[in-house]
């Protein structure tokens, strides 16, 4: 049983955070320095960053060597600056523990950070690049057993692996999986997750962060596009129903909206020169008359061949 995560601190990881990588402080002579291991902290959280993640990359994998030991030293010293933070300032601010290696160590490392009141463990799967995919997400789902996750799509150059769709269509089926950190610095790696995530129906339970430094600007556009079915921000994220008629192309067909987000929705939709309608209801749909369908958590919206003997707004 994991603990739950403060619904403040899920309602702003959800809504939108800057989420750094803590370095890790060192003195002169390569020691732990925790007096600027706590100052860097309060610059992190007095510049307004919504959570932050320990021991990761930046905070160098090596804190878990034996003889080295400071995967606990350093993620109490940072837990216990953010604590202090949050009594003092009220404004809740999330600790992501960085989980590397195999799944005994990973699971210790999980347990350790749980023990200090880390919010979820991010996962690099770094350490399982000669693993099968199903040994994968083995390893997902017992450490899911243990605290809150978030997934890890590292770079190759630094030892990620390349993982396709339908792992990661398997991998957000985990019910303890809250999120993913997207960073393969590749479109096509992110869009994977992206669609996974999009065909699985959890987009309002699944948050993605991008650390594609290639393309911050790129992966923060409102809108995506899943084959003929255009996905609008929250509006329409979530369940991308396949192409009903996969023959048919999109370009100048109109789009029928509705639901609370139908105006935002529509809005996206016409600076992307597309004629969105927005309705009061949707009828019933022939198979024939719709080219893709996308649904969301506040609307709906299809593309369709015509507008024909729909009442719109």
């Amino acid at each position: 049983m994991t603990d739950p995560v403060p619904s403040s601190t899920r309602a702003a990881i959800r809504r939108g955070a800057v989420i750094p990588a803590s370095p890790l402080a060192l003195d002169a002579e390569r020691r732990f320095d925790e007096r600027r291991q706590r100052a860097l902290l309060r610059y992190y959280l007095d510049a307004g960053s919504g959570g932050i993640a320990v021991g990761m990359h930046f905070t160098q994998f090596e804190i878990r060597r034996p003889g080295i030991d400071l995967y606990e030293p350093v993620l109490r010293v940072c837990a216990e600056e953010v604590d202090a933070y949050v009594d003092r300032e009220g404004r809740p601010v999330a600790k992501f523990a960085g989980i590397n290696g195999l799944l005994p160590d990973a699971l210790h490392q999980a347990e350790t950070a749980r023990r200090l009141g880390f919010d979820y463990a991010i996962i690099s799967m770094a350490a399982l690049g000669d693993h099968l995919e199903g040994e994968m997400l083995h390893h997902m789902r017992e450490l899911a057993k243990v605290m809150p996750l978030f997934a890890f799509y590292l770079p190759l150059v630094v030892g990620g692996v390349a993982l396709p769709q339908p792992f990661w269509r398997k991998l957000v089926e985990i019910d303890n999986l809250h999120g993913i950190k997207i960073a393969p610095f590749n479109a096509y790696s992110t869009l994977d997750v992206v669609r996974a995530v999009a065909e699985s129906g959890r987009a309002d339970e699944i948050t993605l962060y991008t650390g594609n430094d290639n393309s911050i600007v790129h992966d923060l556009d409102p809108v995506y596009r899943m084959g003929a079915s255009w996905v609008f921000n929250d509006t329409t994220l979530g369940t991308i129903e396949g192409l009903l008629d996969g023959a048919s192309g999109t370009s100048g067909r109109p789009i029928l909206t509705y639901g609370q987000g139908a105006e935002e929705a529509a809005s996206h939709g016409r600076l992307l020169g597309y004629p969105v309608h927005i309705v009061q209801e949707m009828p019933t749909w022939e198979a024939d008359d719709v080219i893709g369908a996308g649904f969301g958590n506040w609307s709906e919206a299809y593309i369709v061949r015509h507008v024909k003997d729909v009442q719109v707004l």
